[in-house]
């Protein structure tokens, strides 16, 4: 089994990339970065869990 980094650096890049992604998952994300934006943009902290790639994390700095 690999490790997230070698996931990453290999077919995890495909699947991170729009183009590589159906409409309704580009909408899901969407969504979901709307929602994380709108409800946490003025907090404090956050606790990042580190489930995946850091996508909303980096908006959120």
């Amino acid at each position: 089994m690999k490790d997230s980094k070698e996931f990453y650096e290999g077919i995890g890049l495909k699947f991170l990339d729009p183009q590589n992604q159906t409409e309704g998952i580009r909408e899901y994300i969407e969504l979901e970065e709307e929602f994380i934006l709108r409800n946490f943009k003025d907090v404090d902290s956050v606790l990042d869990i580190g489930c995946g790639e850091g996508r909303y994390l980096r908006k959120l700095a």
